[in-house]
């Protein structure tokens, strides 16, 4: 198994897109469209969540193919900000967190 860093940002077709994310084992990635697409697909996905709410925007898929790393109770939500000079909905997400819900999502699927 080959663990060599692919970077395909602003490389690929919508459906280039949609076609590796099925084929994926487990995606992790932010509150966006490749987390809406790999929940279509029924793919594996950790959703990191800053200021959006993830019961309104989370995946709409079963509960048992994703986990949301997200932060609940900071003083700041719901943000009305455009833009943030201190995204602490994000950064007191830990890497930890986020390793820890991948492994947890990835035992319950195999």
């Amino acid at each position: 198994m080959s663990n060599d860093l692919i970077n395909l940002a602003g490389k690929l077709t919508l459906n280039d897109l949609i076609y590796i994310i099925s084929r994926l084992n487990l995606l992790v990635t932010n509150d966006s469209g490749p987390m809406h697409i790999a929940a279509a697909v029924k793919t594996p996905v950790v959703a990191i969540f800053g200021p959006e709410n993830p019961v309104l925007m989370g995946p709409y898929t079963t509960t048992d193919l994703y986990r949301i790393a997200y932060i609940d109770d900071i003083k700041c939500r719901p943000c009305t900000k455009k833009k943030c000079t201190q995204p602490i909905c994000l950064n007191l997400i830990t890497t930890d967190e986020v390793i820890e819900k991948c492994f947890e999502l990835l035992e319950s699927v195999s």
